[in-house]
């Protein structure tokens, strides 16, 4: 009967032992459920963050495409303008140098009377 009561007594202690045990398993696991919900409001943080971030992001790029666009829609202006602008300014050219013939015909006109009139007056002299 004695012999009972120690082995009584051995697994009462033996239960204590991994009560114990349990008690420290369940602290364990209470820190790190503590840690996880932690975890999870600093991720939870972080995705806030991420999704701004994102916003700001494609706001970025839709003004980035904007530009771009405006950038195309001047280049190709320009590409289209260059043909007329050099058209115009060889016109302005060739109306300048129209005048110009145009003068200097006159001056050629007025030059060859001149020597005219002067050769009629150098015969009767």
């Amino acid at each position: 009967m004695e012999h009972m009561l120690q082995q009584i007594l051995q697994e009462i202690k033996s239960v204590k032992t991994d009560v114990l045990l349990l008690h420290q398993d369940n602290q364990s696991l209470k820190d790190g459920i503590q840690e996880l919900n932690q975890n999870q409001i600093l991720l939870a943080e972080r995705q806030s963050k991420l999704e701004e971030n994102q916003i700001h992001l494609e706001k970025n790029q839709v003004q980035t495409n904007i530009k771009i666009s405006d950038i195309h829609t001047a280049v190709v202006r320009l590409e289209n303008d260059q043909p007329k602008d050099i058209v115009a300014l060889l016109e302005t050219f060739d109306e300048y140098f129209h005048e110009k013939d145009s003068e200097l015909a006159t001056l050629n006109h007025r030059v060859f009377r001149v020597e005219s009139k002067l050769e009629r007056m150098s015969m009767r002299a």
